[in-house]
């Protein structure tokens, strides 16, 4: 009885595996697993829906499932299991730029749900401009879009196109070029010249973008090329030039194996570098140089490169005569342009003359900086492509010829200066003397005017006194004046007391003459007093 009761017990009771996530019904022999999400992938994509979302965990599902996911609030739809229990794809519906939390699924009404995590967000995302506005017909052409929210990473989301009434030409998404701000892409073949009118980009399938804006297909450059082959050194580097036009109608000019582009200093000349050589190759090797899609083959003779004999023990210079760096095969693979040698830290040797077997040049005359521990001692390296050849060093002596001229010259200037001081004092002397001159001759000159001046007004002043005697004894004006004061004296009295005060009749004019000659003397005296204090006066201020 006991036994039938331990064993009915145990068919009532279910198993749970190891991992914990099952459980198995004895009965019915039904495993059940709860399902458990750990990535998804991409991590965002556009407001407008469409992007396919790539699911990975554990016991989510097999391909007779009834599955059900929910991502940040929005459904995804057509899910699709591609390892069973472990991956699956379904594709995101319509949502905002606000709804970026949370997940759920239900596998066979089994869920698993998260609510705080973030496992894809939507963003909205805008285009504004695009540069160049031209390309060759041959496309290539790296055209850089600018915007915002415009970084969605993940295969074949991208479908750009320039467009016009008639035909869509697509730009290829460059990989590893995304970001917030940008997309480059590169155009591709036209086949004639053209002008389109609008940039399209369609994002996951629903989401358009489109900008009106002008963007031309022009011909594919031409080239001037002789049958002869480039000269190069096998560790490249050198300088070579192609000639043609319509260079200015290509965004970028390159050549395989060289990662700096070609410099276009003008629209019928480029001017490139050659790569290395192949090793295991023969001496004459192809290169391409691709003016964006239009590729122009170009036969290259590598050459060895050039070698350097090294100075014995330091060479002294002496501030103005040239070096000598001697080598072999100097001009066989490049040419006297692509040579600088160096002096110290920031000096160059300006060359006068490049040979096959020797190089001249003139260092600075000034010490230029070193990292030595003597100042005067500098390197000396020669570049050439991707050679750096260290030559040796020079030390820049000291040149007494040189102090002396120094010296000289600095002794010169300062009697120079005295000159030029002692000048100064002299001319200024001589022009207060002059003015001291001229201005006492004003002077003399007001001094003049100015005694003729008082003469003037001595003669009026007698003429105004001989008028005045008549007028104290005129007898109509003592009549009046008698006759309109009460108690005044009679007329005869006033005559009277005039013949006491002058026992003899004197003569008026004798009165007028005296006075005339009474004023003239002390106003002359007093005028040349006058003057002479002012010359005195002017003068003294002009000498000191």
């Amino acid at each position: 009885m006991l036994l039938m009761l331990l064993v009915s017990t145990t068919v009532m009771l279910t198993v749970t595996a190891q991992n914990g996530d099952c459980s198995v019904d004895l009965k019915t022999s039904v495993v059940t697993c709860m399902p458990k999400i750990d990535t998804v992938h991409p991590s965002s994509g556009p407001v407008n829906g469409g992007t396919l979302l790539t699911i990975t965990g554990k016991y989510i599902g097999n391909e007779t499932d009834s599955i059900y996911v929910d991502v940040s609030g929005i459904r995804c739809h057509n899910v699709t299991v591609i390892t069973p229990e472990t991956n699956l794809t379904c594709v995101i519906g319509k949502g905002s730029a606000t709804q970026t939390y949370g997940i759920f699924i239900s596998v066979n009404a089994n869920n698993f749900s998260d609510t705080k995590a973030t496992y894809f967000g939507f963003k909205e995302a805008m285009i504004s401009e695009f540069s160049p506005k031209k390309g060759v017909v041959s496309g290539g052409t790296t055209v850089v879009i600018e915007g915002s929210e415009l970084e969605f990473e993940g295969q074949n989301r991208y479908n750009i196109s320039f467009c016009n009434n008639y035909t869509c030409i697509q730009c290829s998404v460059m990989q590893n070029t995304l970001s917030a701000k940008s997309i480059i892409c590169k155009t591709g073949q036209s086949g004639e010249v053209r002008n389109m009118t609008k940039l399209q980009i369609v994002i996951d399938d629903l989401t358009v973008l489109a900008l009106n804006g002008s963007f031309q297909y022009l011909p594919d450059p031409t080239f001037n090329i002789s049958d002869e082959s480039q000269k190069a050194m096998q560790s490249g580097g050198a300088i070579f030039t192609i000639r043609g036009e319509g260079f200015a109608n290509v965004g970028e000019i390159t050549v395989d194996r060289v990662e700096k582009p070609c410099d276009l200093p003008e629209d019928t000349l480029a001017v490139c570098v050659t790569p290395p050589k192949i090793q295991n190759q023969s001496n004459d090797q192809t290169v391409h140089v691709h003016f964006d899609g239009f590729i122009l083959p170009i036969n290259i003779v590598y050459v060895d490169d050039p070698s350097f004999e090294k100075f014995l023990g330091v060479l002294e210079y002496d501030h103005e005569s040239s070096i000598n760096i001697k080598g072999t095969n100097i001009l066989n693979g490049a040419r006297r342009g692509d040579y600088s040698v160096h002096i110290g830290l920031d000096g160059k040797c300006f060359s006068s003359d490049i040979t096959m077997h020797l190089i001249t040049c003139f260092p600075p005359k000034s010490v230029p900086r070193t990292n030595k521990a003597d100042e005067n001692t500098v390197h000396v390296i020669v570049l050439v492509g991707r050679i750096t050849a260290y030559i040796g060093d020079i030390q820049y002596i000291e040149d007494d010829n040189q102090f002396s001229l120094v010296v000289g010259l600095l002794t010169g200037g300062l009697v120079i200066s005295v000159f030029i001081g002692i000048t100064a004092v002299l001319i200024s002397r001589r022009n207060k003397k002059r003015a001291i001159k001229r201005c006492k001759m004003e002077m003399s000159k007001d001094l003049s005017e100015l005694r003729k001046n008082s003469r003037n007004d001595n003669e009026v002043g007698l003429y105004e006194e001989s008028e005045t005697p008549y007028s104290e004894i005129n007898p109509g004006a003592e009549l009046n004046s008698s006759s309109s004061s009460v108690g005044h004296q009679d007329v005869n009295t006033g005559y009277e007391e005039l013949g006491h005060r002058s026992p003899r009749p004197t003569n008026p004019y004798n009165h007028l003459q005296q006075s005339k000659s009474d004023n003239q003397i002390p106003d002359t005296t007093n005028i040349d007093n006058r003057t002479n204090g002012l010359l005195t006066r002017d003068y003294m201020n002009l000498k000191i």
